[in-house]
């Protein structure tokens, strides 16, 4: 890509700056030997630049996936900062995290796929997206909490909460209960539980529930109906229907190819 990049450490250096008028405001971009059009922004950026800028956004979003020395990225963040998103800042944001089934989900998926040719590309590029769009969402809902941190009574209550569900997970919990252990009212404990986690209370038991169904499934030979009575279920087929809702297949399949793997 030498039209657009030259990655030659030996160019002299040729730093200068340039300056960018787009709306309202000015922009001032410092460029150097070796990147496209250092001296001025080319022809292409101004007229897509100005596409957006016409259609006013419509209340959509934009992801910015890398472009050049930052002209498009920087110009659409600063006229559009409430509707614009850096895809490394939101892929940084979840780096190394532990707690991501949607993700974990999909790279299951992936890592088992067996298909090939057209059928296989069509695949993993509809995987790329889909994963592209989860890490989007979830750097979303952290932005959300730190726009909007809770205080440490509401986020002590809340730690309160999900340590009495990791040790009752498998029991019917009335959300009354945990309102009270939380010391807040129910209509408060699911603003505030949604606001820091991105889900429902049931969605995280839900959660918690399959992330011990796929440890037992993988590491024990307890039949699907013990399995759906340990984790909170009075029959294996509802555990299978909310199995296969979290994880796109049913629970003896995820044994059967899990224990294939290993």
């Amino acid at each position: 890509m030498n039209h657009y990049f030259t990655d030659n450490r030996h160019l002299a250096q040729n730093r200068k700056e340039i300056t960018f008028r787009f709306s309202c405001f000015t922009c001032h971009f410092l460029t150097d030997n070796g990147v496209f059009c250092k001296d001025h922004v080319d022809f292409g950026t101004r007229t897509l630049l100005d596409a957006v800028h016409a259609s006013g956004l419509l209340g959509e979003e934009v992801l910015d996936l890398g472009c050049g020395y930052g002209v498009i990225g920087i110009t659409l963040k600063k006229q559009y900062p409430d509707d614009y998103f850096n895809l490394p800042a939101a892929f940084q944001s979840v780096d190394q995290a532990t707690d991501f089934p949607a993700m974990s989900k999909l790279l299951f998926e992936v890592e088992n796929y067996r298909g090939s040719g057209m059928a296989a590309s069509l695949f993993f590029d509809a995987k790329v997206t889909e994963a592209i769009s989860l890490v989007v969402d979830a750097w979303k809902k952290q932005s959300q909490k730190r726009e909007r941190p809770l205080s440490a009574e509401d986020a002590e209550g809340l730690q309160n909460v999900t340590s009495y569900i990791a040790d009752h997970y498998a029991f019917d919990i009335p959300l009354e209960r945990l309102a009270n252990i939380a010391c807040m009212s129910e209509s408060k404990l699911k603003s505030c539980f949604k606001r820091q986690f991105g889900c429902s209370v049931t969605q995280y038991i839900q959660g918690r529930r399959m992330s011990q169904a796929e440890h037992l499934l993988i590491d024990t030979d307890f039949t699907m109906g013990q399995i759906a009575q340990m984790i909170g279920y009075t029959t294996s087929s509802r555990f299978a229907e909310l199995f296969k809702k979290s994880t796109g297949i049913l629970p003896i399949e995820y044994r059967r190819i899990a224990r294939s793997n290993h």
